[in-house]
């Protein structure tokens, strides 16, 4: 029996560039979360949206808050591995 296998997610330029732009204004959050939707990772990007929520309410991102962020930042990073090509995934590592 032949089994299935489905083609790698693919990461438009615009995309990149987007994320690339956010990370260099310093909006690391607004960036993970557009990475982790152009991934499919919904229930991973609403968790960065909360974070940047909560960020927002306290005026800052104190150290439980960045613990959190740190901590789905490495899944982000690990799914993005397990989803891209190579190539891909090294481009997206280069603009977060």
């Amino acid at each position: 029996m032949a089994s299935i296998t489905t083609p790698p997610v693919v990461l438009q330029r615009s995309t990149l560039a987007q994320i690339e732009k956010l990370t260099a204004v310093n909006r690391h959050s607004k960036a993970y979360t557009t990475a982790a939707s152009a991934l499919g990772l919904t229930d991973l990007a609403a968790r960065f949206d909360r974070i940047a929520h909560a960020q927002a309410v306290a005026g800052e991102l104190p150290p439980d808050l960045y613990t959190e962020r740190r901590a789905a930042y490495e899944e982000l990073l690990a799914q993005a591995k397990a989803l891209l090509p190579i190539g891909q995934y090294q481009a997206l590592y280069d603009c977060l």
